[in-house]
């Protein structure tokens, strides 16, 4: 039973690509529902099913492109808002691997996540740059911990070892 239930949440590409035994299990069961995603964002259906059928064209390539294939994944089950919960590297390194699988007329779907993951990388980039502002940049800027003095002549010339 907890199978059927998995089989119902999973994207039919990510069971036909990865999970044979379910399948498995899920042809013995007749009665299993159909796949159908846990949420109504038409745009992030469309995006999986461009993503998809680029993923496809190459034999194996959701094991080289794994970033690929786990965006197409959650494209399917949560929409396109995981990608402001992904991280930067994470973010950049699916945009170059998307630009690599992706052929030079993108499909709308490509494009589409495309606009998406350079929009979330803008956003990443941006929130870092806020948080360094807000972080001092050293010590040096905090005044309990800074302690200015005049020193005479003769207390430098001992800092510096006795030269001179």
């Amino acid at each position: 039973m907890l199978v059927a239930t998995r089989v119902a949440v999973m994207c039919p590409r990510c069971a036909k690509a990865g999970a044979n035994e379910t399948q498995a299990m899920a042809s013995r069961n007749a009665s299993a529902p159909t796949s159908q995603p846990p949420h109504d964002d038409q745009r992030a259906l469309r995006m999986h099913a461009a993503l998809g059928v680029a993923l496809d064209a190459a034999p194996s390539s959701r094991k080289v492109f794994r970033h690929l294939a786990t965006v197409e994944h959650y494209l399917w089950r949560k929409g396109t808002l995981f990608l402001h919960d992904l991280s930067l590297q994470a973010l950049q390194r699916t945009l170059e691997q998307l630009d690599s699988v992706a052929k030079a007329p993108l499909a709308s779907g490509l494009a589409a996540l495309r606009e998406c993951l350079v929009d979330a990388i803008a956003t990443r980039e941006r929130l870092q740059r806020q948080a360094e502002l807000l972080q001092p940049r050293s010590s040096f800027f905090v005044d309990h911990k800074l302690e200015v003095t005049e020193a005479s002549l003769s207390d430098f010339d001992r800092a510096m070892g006795g030269r001179g």
